[in-house]
Order: C-alpha cells, then structure tokens, then sequence
C-alpha cells in the first residue's frame, strides 16, 4: 500500500510504501540473534518489551532443519535475558528505539498465543536440510501493543543440535 508522497531533489514526485518512509526517516529496527548448537527440542527465545508506542513488527526464524515459530503476548518472566541491541535500520539516524529486545528470557508463563507453531519445514530443495520462515506472506506484519512483553520462539524439531537465528523488526512512529 503506497501511503507516502514526497519530492525528490529534482521535484519529482516519489510515492512509496509506509514501511520504507519509516525506515528512511529513522524509525525501522532490528534485532537479531544466532545460536549454533540450537539443542534437540530447544528453543531460540526473543523477548520484545514495547515502550510507549505500538510498534509495527515482523519477525524471520531460520533454523538447520524442520522447525516452529510462536509468538506470544503479555509473557511473563523472572529474568530478561541478554540485552540484544536495536539497530537503527536508517545508519545515518541518531533515534533509538522504545522498544526493548533479549535473547534468553526466563519465561514464567506465555501469556497469550499469537500464533502457534508455526511449521518451518527442514529443507526446500532435494538438498536442503534446513528452513526458513522468511515469507512474510504467511507471518504478516503485527501490530504490537504498547508498555507489553512479547515473546517470539523457534523451536529446533529435529533429535540433534543445529544452528538457528531470528531476527525481530519493527517500525515506530515516534
């Protein structure tokens, strides 16, 4: 959906998507994390802690073979975790994000289940033996709620360890 004009330095009118003005104007992050031993049955956990606004967020999961991706809402947890740092999308922007991000949280319960297992299936070739949740057509854009912890979990399904990332994204109208 094109919802943005503004000139170019000739005068010409430029129209683009939402999300792309946002990140020129500063206001996309990102946070990603890779473990690579992701256990037997283990999880990649990221907690996101909005602040004061809603974010618009999408998250990718990518895992060394079949796997799931949950997100939850209003998690509780006894400990963060390891802060993961907010990356300003736009390299020339000073704004940081309200939002927070963690790798590791201790959770104490899930609150409630956006999406639930969500397949990532081992391989998309005859060779592959690992997936990829990056078709955003199928894990659409969420609006999150503000001053809410979030949770956003892949789980390794295979009987071994293997390596595994995530990466959160989201924009902020601030």
């Amino acid at each position: 959906i094109i919802r943005y004009l503004t000139a170019s330095p000739d005068g010409v009118l430029v129209t683009m998507p939402y999300a792309i003005q946002q990140l020129h104007s500063g206001r996309f992050f990102f946070a990603n994390f890779y473990n690579a031993a992701v256990g037997a049955s283990a999880n990649i956990d990221i907690l996101l802690i909005t602040g004061t606004v809603a974010p618009h967020c999408a998250v990718m999961a990518d895992m060394g073979a079949a796997a799931t991706l949950s997100i939850y809402e209003a998690v509780t947890v006894s400990a963060n975790g390891s802060v993961l740092s907010a990356i300003n999308a736009n390299r020339n922007s000073t704004k940081a994000a309200t939002a927070a991000t963690y790798s590791g949280p201790t959770v104490t319960g899930t609150g409630t289940t956006l999406l639930l297992n969500h397949y990532i299936p081992g391989g998309t070739t005859g060779n592959a033996v690992g997936g990829s949740s990056t078709d955003f057509a199928r894990i659409p854009e969420i609006v999150l709620k503000p001053s809410t912890n979030y949770l956003f979990r892949a789980t390794n399904l295979s009987a071994g360890a293997v390596g595994g990332s995530m990466q959160v994204g989201w924009f902020e109208d601030i």
